[in-house]
Formats: C-alpha cells, sequence, structure tokens
C-alpha cells in the first residue's frame, strides 16, 4: 500500500500466484540475519535482490530481542521501484478486487459510510485508498515513506488529500491527539517492526470512539508459502514477479495479529477473510477462482474506546 499489496499482486511466488508448495527460496524462512537486507517499514519493503550491507545490531521489538532493524525513510523504495508498486495497484486482483473492496466495506460506522469523517491513511502509497475515501466525503490525511509513492499519490489527488513523507517506525510527532475519527492500515502492518509502537500511535490520535481498519497476510496463506512452524515470526523475502525485487515482511499468528491490537487497547468489532468481487471473473476467471478457494489476507475493524 500501500505497502505490500501492489507488489504482491505481482509475485510469482507460491501461495500468491502460484502453487501452494512452500517456497524454496533459501532465504525464505531464514531470521533476519547479517547477509539480509534490512527491512523497512515504508510501506511496500522493496529492496534488489544484490548483496548488501550488513545491518546495524539487534535492538528491542515488542519487549524481545529481534534481528530486524527499520530502513529508514532515505532508502525507501523510489524510482522504478515506487513507480512499479503504483502500477500494479490499480488493476491487481489482490489489491483491486479483494483486499480494497474488503476494506472499504468496513470503513466508517455502517457500510462504508464516511461522509464528514477526518480519516489517516498509514502507507497511503499511490493513493488508491485516499481516492475512494475523498470520493466518499472523507477528509484524508495521508503517509508514507515513498517521495516516489507520494508523487503518484498527488497526480491521483491533487490538493484534496493533505499528504506526508514520514517513516511508521517513528512517532507521529506531527499529529494531534484524537484528531481523527478513523485511521486505515491496508497490508503494512507486518513491515513494521516497532508495531507497539506504531499501534500506541494509533489509538492516540484517533477520538474515543474512533475506529481503526487493518489487513495483512493472512497466516495460513503465510504458512502454506514458506512453509516451517505456522507459529514462527521470522521475516521472510517474497521474490515478485522476475525475480530483480522481492518484499521483505514478518509473519504472524492470527494471536500474534490480534493480541498486538487488543493489548494496544482497542476493541475488536469485526474480523472477514476478503474473497475477491464477483467482477474478477469477467477479467480473470483463474485468479477469481484461486482467490475463493485460498485465503489471501485478514481484514479487521477494531474501535477505540
Amino acid at each position: 500500500m500501500a505497502t505490500a499489496e501492489a507488489m504482491m499482486a505481482t509475485a510469482s511466488a507460491p501461495g500468491i500466484a502460484g502453487s501452494c508448495r512452500p517456497s524454496r527460496n533459501r532465504n525464505a524462512t531464514r531470521p533476519y540475519g547479517a547477509s539480509q537486507a534490512p527491512i523497512t517499514a515504508t510501506y511496500g519493503i522493496l529492496r534488489r535482490a544484490a548483496v548488501l550491507p550488513p545491518p546495524p545490531k539487534p535492538f528491542v521489538i515488542n519487549g524481545d530481542w529481534r534481528d530486524a532493524v527499520p530502513m529508514p525513510t532515505r532508502t525507501a523504495y523510489d524510482d522504478e521501484l515506487g513507480d512499479h508498486f503504483a502500477r500494479h495497484a490499480d488493476t491487481s486482483p489482490y489489491n483491486a478486487y479483494v483486499d480494497r473492496p474488503a476494506m472499504l466495506a468496513l470503513t466508517g460506522d455502517v457500510g462504508g459510510d464516511v461522509g464528514g469523517q477526518r480519516i489517516l491513511d498509514v502507507g497511503c502509497g499511490a493513493g488508491h485508498y485516499a481516492a475512494e475515501l475523498l470520493s466518499r466525503g472523507a477528509e484524508v490525511v495521508g503517509i508514507d515513506g515513498s517521495s516516489t509513492l507520494l508523487d503518484h499519490a498527488r497526480r491521483r489527488l491533487g490538493d484534496r488529500a493533505d499528504l506526508h513523507r514520514h517513516d511508521a517506525e517513528d512517532p507521529l510527532d506531527f499529529i494531534d491527539d484524537a484528531s481523527f475519527d478513523g485511521v486505515i492500515c491496508a497490508l503494512m502492518l507486518h513491515h513494521v517492526a516497532n508495531r507497539r509502537q506504531l499501534l500506541g500511535e494509533l489509538r492516540r490520535v484517533l477520538r474515543p470512539g474512533g475506529w481503526l481498519l487493518i489487513s495483512t497476510t493472512h497466516p495460513t496463506a503465510d504458512w502454506r508459502r514458506f512453509g516451517g512452524s505456522y507459529f514462527t515470526d521470522d521475516w521472510v523475502d517474497l521474490p515478485l514477479a522476475g525475480g530483480a525485487l522481492s518484499i521483505r515482511y514478518q509473519r504472524m499468528t492470527l494471536e500474534t495479529f490480534l493480541g498486538e491490537l487488543l493489548d494496544a487497547g482497542f476493541s475488536l468489532e469485526r474480523l472477514v477473510e476478503p474473497r475477491p468481487v464477483p467482477s474478477l471473473r469477467d477479467v480473470d476467471e483463474a485468479a477469481y477462482h484461486k482467490l475463493r478457494q485460498s485465503p489471501s489476507f485478514v481484514a479487521v475493524r477494531f474501535r477505540r474506546p
């Protein structure tokens, strides 16, 4: 989305657009270490398939020591990487026909009614969600770590949304307490190392009674794709079509995903396992049937008490 949704849609890895057999990528289930590229919280987690410098020393993440380090915004995927993301987010089955319809149906209080609400789009990417929310009468503030994606968002949105370049590993210091009616985080949370801090910040900027909408990779899909233990929390690399790029994120069980949100002080209202909308069948019948049978994402709506 702004996070990995568009990039995942172009992947040929098992569980995305290929078979459901575990990945044979030798790096796929290996914990993050000195020979792997640093991760980023800037909504897509792209890196070139090349030898990269070793990461800094581990630090505390969600109470544990992990070999995972956030990549600063200066190394966010820009230029051709951001362009690639923006291009594939427009029409990919995973984005346009699964994740976005399900998430937008959960927005607001009743059936997507967000008219007059002020919404924070965390990982706004090329502005696909913002455009939909604006068309429904919402006021939108978007943040993303990629200047290239923000350029795409500005071309799509004009001056209708307030867009900021910001790394999700950092506090939202520029946002006031209780200043938003809703927050949307589409397919980006699994890329964030310090999720505890981010979720705390999202609770802070939401008004009492405000809603939080989050989608992430389905843990069963990850288990089938990468193999190993369902309960692992390894950082994994998902190669994309062509092999020049990959996305990096942390596997989470459903227990971990929901538990972190509950621990942050949110109340669960609804959980859905998105299926493709019927119109995908006319565009890509094979993808439609595949996504009707195998889970890809989980989408939830929480409420700030």
